[in-house]
């Protein structure tokens, strides 16, 4: 089984159907096309590239994250911030 950053060395990361099986991603609610996952990342991702097949909430408990989108802007969340991609 493969961590999100060993799977993202190599492929475009597809949310949310890239999640399910990896180490390091725990579904913590699925139904159908809703599920909610609880992700715990060991090592930072760096230019991972994603997409999302349905609307997606992204909540940052620890740490932060940040996103950029295709028209080169980034976006910063950290610690105790959301943002919902649709």
């Amino acid at each position: 089984m493969k961590s999100v950053f060993e799977y993202c060395e190599s492929n475009i990361l597809v949310i949310p159907q890239a999640l399910h099986g990896m180490q390091d991603v725990e579904p913590l609610l699925l139904d159908d096309n809703v599920g909610f996952f609880y992700k715990c990342l060991q090592d930072d991702l760096l230019d991972i590239e994603f997409y999302s097949n349905f609307p997606c909430l992204v909540y940052i408990e620890k740490g932060q994250e940040t996103l950029t989108n295709s028209d080169n802007q980034t976006l910063v969340l950290k610690e105790n911030s959301a943002i919902f991609l649709p």
